[in-house]
């Protein structure tokens, strides 16, 4: 009898039925806020997320603009990697009469010879400059687009592409225009060239 009374102690009550009742309820209620709020943070992340990606595009977009002045020379001797240096070999071995210089910062020094990044007036002047590159044919300078660590890597497949086409057949030529869907196309192809 005495194990049927312990039993009975231990049986709950309809009081103690209705305040588990209302500690659930009120975690349930909890839970529910709870649930909000986490979808709320989740939207909120999603907003930061797609704001984050905007801002790097147009991040990348500026730099892109502000490469677009710029030309990299290489091969100059230390005492012409200055601002009137590289406008001096502008006006004299590439022949550009109107050519402005707004700034020139090193890159590399190596046994006298310096690579120097220089912005120019326009992209239009960077342009002239790149045409007029084979001038510079002989010397031991060149001059190239200051481009992004994506698009030289790009450039640097496209070069390697390029010699094994060559060595299989001396008629194939591999040719690039950026932005052009061709280029586009090529991109593809030479990434999985460099798959391989």
């Amino acid at each position: 009898m005495s194990d049927l009374m312990a039993v009975l102690q231990n049986v709950a009550t309809k009081t103690d039925i209705e305040e588990l009742k209302e500690q659930l309820g009120g975690v349930s209620e909890k839970i529910e806020a709870l649930q909000a709020e986490n979808q709320e943070l989740k939207t909120e992340i999603e907003k930061l997320k797609s704001d984050r990606n905007t801002d790097r595009k147009e991040l990348n977009r500026l730099i892109e603009l502000s490469r677009s002045k710029n030309i990299i020379v290489k091969g100059l001797r230390k005492n012409e990697a200055t601002k009137e240096g590289v406008k001096q070999l502008l006006r004299d071995k590439l022949e550009i009469a109107k050519a402005e210089v707004c700034s020139t910062r090193i890159l590399y020094e190596r046994q006298n010879n310096v690579g120097v990044i220089a912005e120019l007036e326009s992209a239009t002047m960077v342009s002239e400059c790149l045409r007029n590159g084979r001038k510079l044919a002989g010397s031991k300078i060149f001059v190239e687009k200051d481009l992004s660590i994506e698009k030289q890597e790009h450039k640097i497949v496209l070069l390697q592409l390029k010699r094994h086409l060559a060595t299989i057949d001396t008629s194939l030529r591999v040719l690039h225009k950026e932005g052009s869907p061709e280029g586009v196309q090529a991109e593809v192809s030479f990434s999985e060239y460099a798959k391989q």
